[in-house]
């Protein structure tokens, strides 16, 4: 029993730390499509995208995965300018009593020119296990670069723990290492398409997709699709003068929705 349990609750872990690719409802909505983005969820997507945020921003928010009580993941993003770049902070927490884990980090991005950047990211975690398992803890790196060719096309990569540290030394458990790659492009001030691929040292390539429409300068609509697993998503983003809402949620064929929302201080130059 003890053996199931552990194994159990492992893998919910890489599950969990499999879908750590992208966070903030925004994102969501659009199937995880995040690499490119600068928002103030770059401390937790992309590092790199910090640096062209421009002013300090912050943002928490709360998903109810697949609508089962206890796997809710949540979470805290901010970041400031400092000097040619910008520092972040983040925090993130999934799990139920029996189960949960939560990270903490801190980055830095620098602006290089005025079309690329680079972040770096330390992350520290702790992860508890119920039965008498009792908390492990571990640390992670990870950065990313983002790439602005021009004023519609961006492209960015990024990559999570690629020491793969280890967080138990039952079986050798190990966190799974994350290598990201996307382009984004604006068709005007209104329309964005994004694409992303990932790949994790534990799963097959995954591959998703977004549209971000600005009906108008206070209102957003979004949609996405995705592989491995297949999805769909939607969402829609409200701003009023420097606060922006958004909330969303993604489809699973087999699992159900998990709806999402967040709400951030977000000054309205959106890229």
């Amino acid at each position: 029993m003890r053996f199931f349990f552990l194994s159990s609750a492992l893998l919910l872990l890489s599950g969990w730390l499999s879908a750590q690719g992208y966070t903030g409802a925004r994102s969501a909505a659009l199937a995880g499509s995040a690499v490119t983005l600068s928002d103030e969820w770059s401390a937790l997507n992309n590092q790199a995208g910090m640096a062209f945020c421009g002013a300090a921003r912050a943002a928490v928010f709360y998903e109810s995965r697949f609508l089962v009580p206890g796997l809710g993941d949540k979470g805290f993003a901010g970041s400031v300018p400092v000097g040619r770049g910008a520092a972040g902070i983040s925090f993130r927490s999934f799990g139920t009593s029996l189960f949960s884990s939560s990270r903490v980090g801190l980055a830095y991005a620098l602006k290089l020119d005025e079309k690329l950047s680079l972040g770096v990211q330390t992350n520290y975690h702790a992860v508890r296990i119920a039965e008498g398992y009792g908390t492990t803890r571990t640390f992670t790196i990870e950065g990313g670069a983002v790439y602005r060719m021009n004023e519609r096309l961006t492209i960015a990569a990024h990559l999570f723990n690629p020491t793969r540290s280890r967080l138990a030394e039952f079986n050798d458990e190990r966190m799974a290492s994350m290598l990201r790659g996307g382009a984004s492009y604006s068709f005007s001030r209104k329309v964005k398409l994004l694409a992303e691929i990932r790949k994790s040292s534990d799963r097959n390539p995954a591959l998703s997709t977004g549209l971000e429409y600005d009906v108008a300068e206070y209102l957003s609509i979004r949609l996405g699709a995705g592989t491995n697993p297949g999805l769909t998503s939607f969402g829609i983003g409200w701003q009023v003068g420097s606060w922006r809402m958004d909330a969303s949620s993604s489809y699973h064929s087999i699992l159900g929705f998990s709806p999402q929302v967040s709400l951030a201080y977000a000054p309205p130059a959106k890229p």
